[in-house]
């Protein structure tokens, strides 16, 4: 026992050296050192009270007492020789040099230093039992052991370096700043952080043969490469700020909590994950030229630049908390699931996903001044408004199982698809949506 102990010791130190001499070989005019100097005395001149030192210590000898078979440690050392392994020209290095010198350089006060102290302090307070750390633990072993090629390692290097040349002005890093102090702010009692821990861990368990990783992968890869002139990311830090301006309350925060965690109660076996993996990756085979990412972008970017005073986003929580509240035993739920598989499974040729893109672009492109988006929020609202009981969403819902259920072979589906399809090729102009529209 202890001969393997010295062994692991003398393991452990060897990769230490490894890794120190890489450094040292790779850090040509002292950039990461002279970064991790000023990095140490920025610490130590904003720590005051010694509040970030406390947490480190305390935080690292919770490390060591739970920590059972040294499975963290011998993590840690696998992970960072793996990254010493294929990190060639030191890409890896330098882009982290390169972004904690951004966040030295933008964090004017100690803001985002602040936050990620209060961050972990309140992980380790509210972390009974070591659930978030081992979770952390068995996600990082499973990223290492299924990232054969290092295709996950160089998509994160890619994505940060992305981030980091296209944030001009720190407004991205400055709204994750805002985003995780919210959250902290607003999670009363650790109902989202147990959430986020029971949500990847339930993901971990169901995910054989890695599936669900590969797909997220194949995703934000594909979204690096087609997201020409960072206008896919511009667009989802304005939509993240908008919602964090006009969420006053937090009313969107928790329902979304909510609606995750009735998700997790109520996905008996994993059904409707693996059917949003199935669904994403049927649209990522399909998407050829990324039409369908650029059409999202444009229809997110059109709604945001015509929702003045939130009154979609408003409308939008309120139809998903209503939803919510009535939908007692998952019903609605599950009929949502088994629509969208059954789409998916008679949907040979991706001809129902064409023509969803084709309308929606349609829709964005002869909608001058945002009338039809207006039309259908008010028509929500209203639907909303005076449908006491939940009697149009039961009906809908009775509707909808009921075409589920008579549709033999897809007959109405594809019915359904081939008169759309005639309405976009004969409406030219936009006429009967116009006309349809004033009446």
């Amino acid at each position: 026992m202890r001969a393997t102990e010295e062994n692991r010791q003398l393991q452990l130190q060897t990769l230490e050296v490894c890794h120190r001499l890489w450094r040292s070989v790779t850090d040509s005019g002292g950039l990461s050192q002279t970064l991790e100097v000023c990095h140490r005395l920025w610490r130590s001149v904003t720590d005051s009270g010694g509040l970030s030192q406390t947490l480190e210590v305390c935080y690292r000898l919770w490390r060591f007492v739970t920590d059972f078979g040294g499975l963290l440690q011998t993590l840690e050392v696998c992970y960072r020789l793996w990254r010493s392994v294929t990190d060639s020209g030191g890409l890896l290095q330098t882009l982290e040099v390169c972004h904690r010198l951004w966040r030295f350089v933008t964090d004017s006060g100690g803001l985002s230093q602040t936050l990620e102290v209060c961050y972990r302090l309140w992980r380790f307070v509210t972390d009974s039992g070591g659930l978030s750390q081992t979770l952390e633990v068995c996600h990082r072993l499973w990223r290492s052991v299924t990232d054969s090629g290092g295709l996950l390692q160089t998509l994160e290097v890619c994505h940060r370096l992305w981030r980091f040349v296209t944030d001009f002005g720190g407004l991205l890093q400055t709204l994750e700043v805002c985003y995780r102090l919210w959250r902290f702010v607003t999670d009363f009692g650790g109902l989202l952080q147990t959430l986020e821990v029971c949500h990847r861990l339930w993901r971990f368990v169901t995910d054989s043969g890695g599936l669900l990783q590969t797909l997220e992968v194949c995703y934000r890869l594909w979204r690096f490469v087609t997201d020409s002139g960072g206008l896919s990311q511009t667009l989802e830090v304005c939509y993240r700020l908008w919602r964090f301006v006009t969420d006053s309350g937090g009313l969107s925060q928790t329902l979304e909590v909510c609606h995750r965690l009735w998700r997790f109660v109520t996905d008996s076996g994993g059904l409707l994950q693996t059917l949003e993996v199935c669904y994403r990756l049927w649209r990522f085979v399909t998407d050829s030229g990324g039409l369908s990412q650029t059409l999202e972008v444009c229809y997110r970017l059109w709604r945001f630049v015509t929702d003045f005073g939130g009154l979609s986003q408003t409308l939008e929580v309120c139809h998903r908390l209503w939803r919510f509240v009535t939908d007692s035993g998952g019903l609605l739920q599950t009929l949502e699931v088994c629509y969208r598989l059954w789409r998916f499974v008679t949907d040979s040729g991706g001809l129902l996903q064409t023509l969803e893109v084709c309308h929606r672009l349609w829709r964005s492109v002869t909608d001058s001044g945002g009338l039809l988006q207006t039309l259908e929020v008010c028509y929500r609202l209203w639907r909303f408004v005076t449908d006491f009981g939940g009697l149009s969403q039961t009906l809908e819902v009775c509707y909808r199982l009921w075409r589920f259920v008579t549709d033999f072979g897809g007959l109405l589906q594809t019915l359904e698809v081939c008169y759309r399809l005639w309405r976009f090729v004969t409406d030219s102009g936009g006429l009967f949506e116009h006309y349809i529209n004033e009446a």
